[in-house]
């Protein structure tokens, strides 16, 4: 997904969440049109959202978002494992998503 890509699904995603569930079919039909894509992408976001009760930036939006997680952190659905490195932009963790039983980079 290219990040103009990326910002348009988020930006929908934002207002999606803002606006009451009952308005939000109508909300994705203006602003989607015939991007069936585009639209599955964002209802997917809702879902995801939904089911953890936490807003998506990434999976991460950290509360704390200036301090190091340490092995056993819970982000959502993901459990900190390890550090993976660091670098200018951030770190990047080893995790196990708990609802697909697998290992993710955060």
């Amino acid at each position: 997904m290219t990040p103009e890509r990326w910002r348009q699904v988020k930006d929908i995603f934002d207002a999606a969440v803002e606006c009451a569930p009952a308005s939000r079919a109508e909300l994705l039909r203006q602003r989607c049109g015939s991007d069936q894509e585009l639209w599955r992408e964002v209802e997917s976001l809702l879902a995801s959202d939904g089911a953890t009760g936490s807003r998506l930036d990434s999976p991460l939006k950290l509360a704390d978002a200036g301090k190091s997680k340490t092995a056993g952190t819970r982000l959502g659905p993901y459990e900190i494992v390890a550090l993976i490195g660091t670098g200018g932009m951030g770190e990047v963790y080893k995790a196990r998503d708990a609802r697909l039983d697998r290992a993710v980079a955060i």
